[in-house]
């Protein structure tokens, strides 16, 4: 600009101009603005990664039921777009599209923070997924009008001289600027509601739910108390979780639940054992824990899915009330039925094989040789016609007929080997069929027997029973009766000791009295007392006599 139209040049300072380099303002502006795009989404990206590193995953207040950090990147991300489009310059397509991307790719990765830094779980973890999962909706919700933002800015086109131009399409004729990060919230949404609800049935109520349900016995474990748990985890749930996430929460709570009571009907083992009695009972439970979800909001779990996941479930308790006979006897029909289908295919096996048996038996009726004899037919009027038609073209119509019959016979061949192909297939599956059959019927005879065996300890053990239960009885009367006679016993022993000890003691009274009195005649009155415990000895002896003439001694003596 200062050399053009100089005075101090001949041409006008032309000649300088043109060995000058250009100065490319498009580049520099471009790259200008890749470094401010750059700049923001680093601070963007230094926020996604302090919520990484030191997010504890509790809202702030109370009405806002999200993250702090999240409010601050959807912030963040605002204030860009903003500040991008008010930048006085010429705009292109692509640097939008830059700064779509690099948004995109921020948040989605603020998504995934728990799979480079896990936390472990602790006794409110089930609600910091509720609160994960209200943060990825309300993260959804402000990049559906970011993107609205970046699609209605007007974008000025760029200068025609610039090779950074835009190649490709404006803007606003794509769907959505943020389509991969949308789908990607919308799986983290999914993948955090199913942890949620698989960590409220099988870690927060599993002691009411799973592990006691149905343990022992169906009457004294029913459903009641761990749907009154249920209950209050999902106001619990409707009390955090947001009203735009709320369906998708209670849809995997109740899948959960669901999958959960299969799972204690199907896995049957020693502590909990089904009776086809028992079959009223369940019903009616899962009829109950289909109520809770009915009754839960509204239109939060439509009946069409609910119908859907119940199907199942529902079949298995319809199974349970039926009777073994009648369960034998439907699979013995529809055993039948697939028998046959093998049998009507086996019969269309029977019938291709009877033709290609007739076929090779008689030569004269099979295709090949049905074919040969037109061959030789036609073969008999060509020569008939060769007076009429030159030998060039009748050499080309057998040739064309030649190739005709060839296919014919070609196609023949294919069509007998699929037919036998088709039959020894439907005889493999009716052979299969057969075997598995069979492979009931021992498994039912098997069972059968061992019933039998069973009840048959079961009687023998009750006639031992009832056998040692009487014995019992009369043992016990007999002890009954030895005790009562061991009681009388001991009173007239009791009563024995205190008379001798009555006795004893007026014997002694009696004696420190008589010696007072008549020492003498207490003397020879303990002497006369020995005197008759030897006569009675004396009397015992085989010798009466000398013990009869001892005794008169003695009395004579004392008499004396």
């Amino acid at each position: 600009m200062v050399a053009e139209d100089s005075v101090d040049y001949d041409d006008g300072g032309k000649a300088v101009v043109r060995e000058m380099v250009p100065y490319e303002v498009d580049s520099i502006i471009f790259n200008l603005l890749k470094t401010w795009i750059d700049e923001r989404l680093k601070k963007v990206k230094d926020c996604v990664d302090r919520a990484k590193e030191k997010e504890t995953w509790n809202p702030k207040f109370k009405t806002e039921p999200y993250t702090q950090s999240s409010v601050e990147m959807l912030k963040l991300a605002e204030e860009a777009v903003g500040n991008f489009f008010e930048i006085p310059i010429g705009i292109s397509d692509d640097l939008v599209q830059e700064l779509a991307d690099g948004l995109k790719r921020e948040s989605h990765k603020g998504g995934s923070a728990d799979d480079h830094h896990p936390r472990p779980s602790s006794s409110r973890g089930t609600q910091r997924f509720y609160i994960r999962l209200n943060t990825l909706h309300h993260i959804l919700s402000e990049l559906h009008s970011l993107d609205k933002s970046l699609s209605h800015f007007p974008c000025q086109n760029p200068s025609p001289h610039n090779r950074y131009s835009c190649s490709r399409k404006h803007l606003s004729a794509s769907p959505s600027n943020i389509d991969l990060a949308h789908s990607s919230i919308q799986a983290a949404s999914q993948h955090v509601s199913e942890v949620a609800a698989l960590r409220l049935i099988f870690l927060d109520i599993n002691t009411a739910f799973y592990n006691s349900l149905y343990v022992g016995n169906v009457t004294n474990a029913r459903i009641h108390p761990s749907l009154h748990n249920l209950k209050n985890n999902l106001t619990l749930l409707a009390a955090i979780v947001t009203d735009q996430a709320q369906p998708l929460a209670v849809k995997d709570v109740m899948k959960t639940s669901f999958e959960a009571f299969l799972m204690i009907l199907l896995a049957e083992d020693i502590t909990r054992i089904f009776l086809k009695l028992d079959h009223e009972m369940i019903s009616e439970d899962f009829e109950s824990l289909k109520r809770i979800f009915c009754s839960y909001g509204e239109g939060l779990v439509t009946e069409e899915v609910k119908d859907k996941e119940a199907e199942i479930i529902e079949g298995v308790v319809e199974l349970m009330g039926q009777p073994t006979d009648q369960l034998v006897e439907d699979f013995s029909i529809a055993a039948c039925e697939f028998a046959r289908k093998g049998a009507f295919s086996r019969g269309k096996t029977e019938r291709c094989n009877f033709k290609l048996q007739k076929a090779n038996a008689s030569p004269k009726e099979s295709p090949e040789h049905r074919h040969i004899s037109e061959l030789s037919e036609m073969k008999y009027a060509l020569r008939n016609l060769e007076s009429k038609t030159s030998p060039e073209q009748s050499n080309e119509m057998n040739v064309e007929k030649m190739s005709l019959l060839e296919k014919q016979l070609r196609e023949s061949d294919i069509q007998l080997q699929h037919a036998k192909a088709s039959a020894e297939a439907s005889q493999e599956q009716q052979n299969m069929l057969y075997s598995s059959i069979m492979d009931m019927e021992n498994l039912i005879e098997d069972l059968k027997s061992r019933v039998l065996k069973a009840k048959n300890k079961v009687k023998s053990a009750e006639a031992r029973s009832a056998l040692l239960y009487d014995t019992n009885l009369k043992l016990n009367d007999a002890l009954n009766f030895l005790s009562g006679k061991t009681k009388s016993l001991e009173a007239s022993l009791h009563r024995a000791d205190n008379a001798k000890i009555e006795t004893t003691k007026k014997l002694g009274i009696m004696i420190k009295e008589y010696r007072k009195e008549k020492p003498e005649q207490l003397a020879s009155a303990m002497f006369l007392e020995k005197k008759k415990k030897d006569y009675w000895i004396l009397l015992r002896t085989r010798d009466t006599s000398k013990g009869y003439l001892y005794i008169l001694n003695v009395i004579i003596k004392e008499n004396k």
